[in-house]
């Protein structure tokens, strides 16, 4: 079968199983990737500086003044409450989690770009990019994120996705040879690689 790009439609045509079963893969980790940026957003946004947690500190305290509290001891339930509420875990977390997606994501890429490379498809098929980015920001708009921003980070992934697919067609590239083998991988997310 040619699969030649000048024509018509240049998705492929949907007898290709398995081509689709790796969109679908994909498909299916996307949201949670922008579920995730949205919550590293969301973080981003609450993050207070020390000026401000030291007004926080502040008000609390005069309010537990106006109602007949111990300042001092409302101040130190405030700063146990804000060193429990470790934002900068959080948002480490996050991050992690942000990193184990998109391992997910370009080991799935991989296995695209050594099927393509078996069937000799070029690696960039813009009917299908063009239907990915609308749906990542359609996702983008649901959670009330910046559908230029969602658009920038999906640029980015899509670039080294063509990359990783281009690698794959010359070599026998592993997705390990990005210098992702150093990453640690939860038990769960090799689990679902497996």
């Amino acid at each position: 079968m040619s699969w030649d790009l000048n024509t018509e439609s240049d998705i492929l045509p949907v007898v290709d199983l398995v081509l689709k079963g790796f969109r679908e893969e994909i498909d299916a980790i996307d949201p949670g990737l922008i579920g995730l940026l949205h919550k590293r957003f969301v973080i981003s946004q609450g993050n207070k500086t020390p000026v401000d947690v030291w007004i926080l500190f502040e008000e609390r305290k005069a309010w537990a003044m106006e109602c007949g509290l111990d300042p001092d001891w409302i101040e130190s339930f405030w700063k146990d409450i804000f060193s429990w509420m470790n934002i900068r875990e959080w948002t480490q977390k996050i991050d992690k989690d942000i990193m184990n997606c998109l391992l997910r994501r370009f080991v799935v890429v991989e296995k695209v770009g050594k099927y393509k490379a078996e069937k000799n498809m070029p690696p960039l098929q813009p009917k299908r990019w063009e239907e990915v980015l609308e749906t990542r920001k359609s996702l983008a708009r649901e959670r009330w994120l910046d559908e230029e921003w969602i658009e920038i980070i999906w640029n980015t992934i899509h670039k080294y996705a063509c990359e990783v697919e281009e690698r794959c067609k010359k070599s026998k590239f592993h997705i390990s040879d990005c210098g992702c083998v150093n990453y640690e991988v939860p038990t769960q997310v090799v689990t679902i690689l497996q």
